[in-house]
C-alpha cells in the first residue's frame, strides 16, 4: 500500500511520506521574498557610500580595491566607477518602492 498522499493545487503541494510532513507552499515563499526585498535599500546605501568614497579618492598610486573590484587610481576611472556605484546604489534604493507601486511586490 502506498503511504504517500498528494494534494496538488496552484498554491500548495503537500507530501506525507511515513508520518514525516514535508510542505512546500509557493505563497509562503513569496511572502518571505517580500520581506527580504526590503534589505535591498540597505545594500543600495552601502553601494552609494562606496561610490562616494571612490569619487572622493585622489588619483594617486597603482589602484584601489572597492566593492570587490580593483579600480585603477586614475582620475577618469575613479570618476567613472564612482558615478556608476552611486547610480547603481540609487537604483537599488528605489527598486522596492517602484516594484511595490507597480504591484509586483
Amino acid at each position: 500500500m502506498n503511504n504517500i498522499r498528494k494534494q496538488t493545487s496552484p498554491e500548495c503541494m503537500r507530501i506525507f511520506p511515513e508520518n514525516n510532513v514535508i510542505v512546500f507552499n509557493i505563497k509562503g515563499g513569496f511572502k518571505l521574498l517580500k520581506k527580504l526585498v526590503w534589505v535591498v535599500p540597505f545594500v543600495g546605501l552601502y553601494v552609494v557610500y562606496e561610490g562616494i568614497v571612490v569619487l572622493l579618492t585622489q588619483g594617486r598610486g597603482e589602484s584601489i580595491y572597492e566593492l570587490g573590484m580593483l579600480i585603477p587610481a586614475t582620475t577618469p576611472s575613479l570618476m567613472t566607477h564612482g558615478s556608476i556605484f552611486v547610480l547603481a546604489g540609487i537604483a537599488l534604493i528605489c527598486a522596492p518602492f517602484i516594484l511595490r507601486k507597480l504591484g509586483s511586490i
